[in-house]
């Protein structure tokens, strides 16, 4: 059997394990890098929508008829000798030479559409695609990266830029995490190698010239302090950090490894009879670690001794895992749609209480568990689920508290995580986009504190008195942007702001600004072709104009 971390059906009629549980989906069976409006939508009170809408390129919208243009019309790849169509052109990755080649064929185009609209996009997007590269445009708008909202009326990554691109794996990137300290950035991928790069919190924002320099604006050393190899076809599915900075990885021939960043050997090795899907060190007490498996148990691991502590049978294929409350629960995410709450006391594991992650009215029940983030309060904790949503979850009654939809995460193992501060979330998407919600609506006194001299008109307001987007515990409202060409597997906010131009650490005028201001957000993602890209918002918030 072939496998790969993208979970599919996991039972047949008979219950047994199908070879195609981990079978790899390639980028060919995802969407292209279109716009979030043609999102598959699995909400309660809407129908699945397949009408086709078009798909933004480059930061512009293609009605459905020009694409259907832009596909008929053929060029020749001047690295592979093969016809390939003006739509796919338009989306790769080119320079200056190929632009030259190929400018001619969009007079074809322009002769078989009339709308004079339509030209002026074409001829735009290939002067954005090639010129700037090579013709001295200036840096400002070569690194700018498009943001756009979604239903809010306070946009707060306005202007986001793209700093520092890495080719660190040779496939897709299926995990990273910071260390806890923030000094290390371990990534591990399809071709079964664990990354750890250096990180610089010293990092400094751009300047609204655009200009990049290595020394002060990369917050990552492109090149790798350690690398760890595993045997080829061995992805790393999983990895996790201790305070002493050891760092363990499920990898896909049935083992968890354990390594320190200063050694550049594996210190211990924990086999298991399936493969192991996840696995968290506890987060006070640096030698145990806990592993999930496709066996249903939940193992216990010292790292000092090597032994096998405990285990527990939980009855559920468990896909996620986390430890919460200070490491006295723990929390696995299962296939078919269950977050499995566990008491830790120390050595012993026994269960707590289960919950299903699925919509209030029944729909969208068992879809596999993809993620369970702990809030920076820790009294909340995010679960990512292949319904193309993201719930919350308080921790004292086990109540969903909110809502969020607005990525694409029907087949693969995307998670969402926390900023720093909790206040926003962010996940990848399938469809190449990356995708930020506020963490609840904006309160209004909020918005006031930052824009005291604006007045929100009371038409923007929904009858709770929740932002617009927001009904009640569902959360719709939302700002993305698009990465690349490929889906976006893995998104993360460095745990530090980058500082001024200057040097200085950022000075917030207020609590509104400290909390709702992303400038200095740093933001990381891992990408299906093995690409990290950093970005950095340097700008304040601004009003949607329609609220203005």
């Amino acid at each position: 059997a072939r496998f790969g971390p993208n979970f599919r059906d996991c039972f047949g009629d008979d219950g047994q394990l199908l070879d195609q549980y981990y079978d790899v989906m390639s980028p060919d069976d995802m969407p292209e890098g279109g716009s979030l409006s043609n999102l598959k939508e699995m909400d309660d009170d809407e129908e699945e929508d397949e009408k086709d809408e078009g798909c933004v390129i480059n930061g512009e919208r293609y009605e459905p008829d020009q694409i259907k243009q832009l596909k008929l019309m053929m060029v020749l790849d001047k690295d592979t000798g093969q016809k390939i169509s003006l739509y796919d052109f338009m989306i790769k990755e080119s320079n200056e030479q190929q632009y030259t080649q190929f400018k001619d064929h969009t007079h074809q185009l322009h002769h078989q559409n009339n709308s004079h609209r339509h030209k002026r996009k074409l001829s735009d997007t290939f002067k954005r695609m090639f010129h700037g590269s090579s013709h001295g445009q200036d840096n400002k708008e070569m690194n700018r990266v498009k943001t756009h909202v979604h239903k809010k009326q306070m946009k707060q990554f306005t202007d986001l830029r793209l700093v520092q691109s890495i080719n660190s794996h040779a496939g897709a990137i299926w995990t990273m995490e910071f260390s806890p300290s923030g000094d290390y950035l371990a990534t591990g991928g399809r071709d079964g190698i664990i990354s750890v790069f250096r990180v610089n919190k010293l990092v400094r924002m751009v300047s609204e010239d655009g200009v990049v320099d290595k020394e002060h604006h990369f917050a990552l050393d492109p090149t790798p302090y350690r690398q760890y190899n595993f045997s080829s076809g061995n992805d790393i599915l999983s990895i996790s950090w201790n305070d002493s900075d050891f760092i363990a990885a499920a990898s896909m021939d049935n083992r968890v490894r354990v390594y320190h960043v200063t050694r550049e050997e594996c210190l211990k090795t924990f086999k298991h009879k399936e493969l192991a899907t996840c696995v968290k060190f506890h987060p006070n007490d640096p030698k145990f670690l806990i592993t999930g498996s496709l066996d249903e148990k939940i193992r216990l691991f010292n790292i000092k001794t090597g032994e096998l502590v405990s285990h527990h049978d939980t009855n559920h294929t468990i896909t996620s895992l986390n430890f919460v409350k200070q490491g006295n629960l723990i929390i696995a995410g299962a296939f078919k749609g269950k977050c499995i709450f566990i008491n830790f006391n120390g050595s012993e594991m026994s269960d707590r209480s289960t919950i299903d992650v699925r919509s209030k009215r029944g729909k969208n029940k068992r879809k596999k568990v993809t993620g369970i983030e702990l809030s920076p309060s820790e009294n909340q904790i995010l679960v990512s689920t292949n319904d193309c949503r993201i719930r919350m979850y308080s921790l004292s009654n086990y109540s969903e508290v909110c809502k969020y939809k607005g990525h694409q995460n029907a087949q693969s193992q995307l998670f969402a995580s926390f900023s720093p501060n909790g206040r926003f979330i962010i996940s990848g998407s399938e469809n190449h986009q990356v995708v930020i919600w506020n963490d609840a609506a904006l309160p209004s006194d909020a918005i006031n504190h930052i824009f005291p001299a604006t007045s929100i008109p009371s038409k923007s307001r929904s009858r709770s008195g929740s932002t617009s987007g927001v009904k009640r515990d569902k959360i719709s409202s939302y700002e993305y942007f698009t990465d690349s060409n490929a889906p976006v597997v893995t998104s993360l906010f460095f745990p530090f702001l980058a500082r001024r131009h200057s040097g200085e650490e950022i000075a917030f005028p207020n609590d509104a600004h400290r909390s709702y201001n992303s400038m200095g957000s740093m933001i990381i993602t891992g990408n299906y072709k093995g690409t990290l890209k950093i970005y950095q918002s340097i700008a304040s918030p601004a009003l949607v104009q329609s609220h203005v």
